[in-house]
């Protein structure tokens, strides 16, 4: 039971309500003596009502608890349709288990497909026009397929609202409901209900024949317990129970045969729709839409399936195949995807590689290099001094570097690149660089990776010797001795 439930408590502690019942009825034996046999089916999760006939013999319960469930069924397996208050009467038509059978209570309703409704009037009102299975509702969970009973053409229904491809409509005659017999105290017994059972004829008995043992599931509201005269429980495979009159003929008319292919394929239909129903809460992807489509076009080409169903039908198919191409697209968009994403891992793979190798074979550009020296000649602006950039073979000066602080001077006696503007100085009659970037090369590299204007000489190819413009010495007119 749910955690806002009473937890159940022991057959010892906890009082029956059948047992209850038995009580009020004790000062009339032949009462239980008559009250009928009821024979119950295996507990079901499918959308079909488990069959729990009335009970001859009924009585007015009220709930001894709080928010108590009730369900679509005679299980805990069964969905919940409503819950009830402590004090809340309901009317209990049978048993099954330790389920009681009891008719809606207030502000329960039930479903009945729009299809097989043509509504009238003020728009509350509607008329059955094909059999139709009523389903119980909730406003607790969404499910829609316990069928509780059926409508045949020409009955009328209250409509309460919509739902989908459902009315909500007030449960008819033959809807019930189900509760725990554990949080229902039994309060006044009923007589016999002529309005929910048919008479019942006693079943012929042999007088010479004992009458074997009821199964425990075999009860009804008016059927005790077997005990022993001292108010102990009895051994209840070794007492014989009084045996009871027989359930006697069902209460659902017998149906032609067009009619029973006609409720077959309904309930056809109403499994596709719930299907239907259950595979819009998925994405497209996951939507078994073949198997939607295979159902309702052999359900379309059945001849007992009415005219209006027929239209439903060929609207899924229509939708069901419009879902199709989008699923289709959908999958071309998550290949295409796919693809793109394989060649943009390709192509990054290629421009990483690629970029890797322009690093390791990147040329720096230099405006002059060679190793720097201090010079012993301070000629120019104030602020400045001048330094020597000289091939590192011969300590001949390249070129000058005039700088205005004192920065360059951690490269001193360094093979270095120099990059800056390079002049012609009138008075030195010799080039100045006045540089913007000084840094440590490796000399192995000029000519490979490390590329200038100015070069030594000593570490140029011997192809010719170098003019005096190039040379940038001062060996023809030497100053201060450099």
């Amino acid at each position: 039971m749910a955690a806002h439930q009473r937890s159940p408590r022991s057959s010892s502690a906890r009082p029956s309500s059948t047992r209850l019942l038995a009580a009020c009825l004790a000062v009339s034996p032949a009462l239980i003596a008559l009250t009928p046999a009821v024979a119950f089916a295996q507990d079901s999760q499918q959308a079909v009502s488990v069959d729990v006939p009335n009970a001859k013999y009924n009585f007015i319960g009220e709930i001894d608890g709080n928010n108590v469930f009730v369900r679509s069924g005679p299980a805990d397996s069964h969905y919940p349709v409503a819950k009830l208050g402590r004090g809340t009467r309901v009317k209990v038509v049978g048993i099954r288990g330790n389920y009681l059978k009891i008719e809606p209570p207030d502000g329960t309703f039930s479903y009945v497909g729009k299809a097989y409704v043509e509504r009238h009037g003020d728009g509350t009102q509607g008329k059955v026009n094909t059999t139709a299975n009523v389903r119980a509702g909730s406003d607790i969970n969404a499910m829609k397929t316990y069928v509780q009973t059926k409508l045949e053409p020409g009955m009328d229904v209250k409509i309460q609202g919509e739902q989908d491809e459902y009315y909500k409509i007030d449960p008819p005659a033959g809807a019930y409901v189900y509760i725990h017999e554990q949080y229902v105290r039994p309060v006044q017994v009923l007589g016999d209900n002529v309005a929910l059972a048919q008479p019942e004829q006693p079943r012929p008995q042999d007088p010479g024949v004992a009458t074997a043992p009821q199964p425990q599931q075999d009860r009804n509201p008016g059927q005790p317990p077997v005990e022993a005269a001292q108010g102990g429980v009895a051994d209840r495979g070794a007492v014989e129970q009084p045996a009871l009159p027989d359930a006697g003929p069902s209460t659902q008319p017998d149906t032609a045969p067009s009619a029973r292919a006609g409720t077959e394929v309904d309930g056809k239909f109403e499994q596709l729709e719930a299907q239907f129903e259950a595979a819009a809460e998925k994405p497209v992807i996951e939507q078994p839409l073949d198997e939607l489509l295979a159902g309702y076009s052999t359900l379309s080409k059945e001849g007992d399936l009415p005219e209006s169903l027929k239209r439903v039908a060929d609207a899924r198919l229509a939708a069901i195949k419009v879902r199709q191409e989008a699923r289709e697209q959908f999958r071309q968009a998550l290949r295409s995807q796919g693809e793109m994403r394989e060649r943009t891992q390709a192509l990054q793979a290629e421009r990483e590689e690629l970029e890797q190798r322009l690093k390791e074979s990147q040329v720096e550009f230099y405006t002059a290099v060679g190793t720097l020296r201090p010079s012993s000649l301070q000629q120019g602006p104030r602020g400045t001094t001048l330094y020597r950039l000289t091939d590192p073979a011969t300590g001949r000066t390249l070129v000058y570097v005039r700088a205005k602080d004192n920065t360059i001077t951690t490269s001193l006696n360094q093979f270095v690149g120099v990059r800056g503007e390079m002049t012609n100085d009138p008075q030195l009659r010799l080039r100045v660089i006045t540089p913007t970037e000084t840094k440590p090369v490796d000399q192995a590299k000029v000519g490979s990776g490390v590329a200038a204007a100015v070069i030594p000489p000593s570490i140029l190819p011997k192809i010719q010797a170098p003019s005096p413009s190039a040379g940038g010495s001062d060996s023809a007119a030497p100053i201060d001795g450099e």
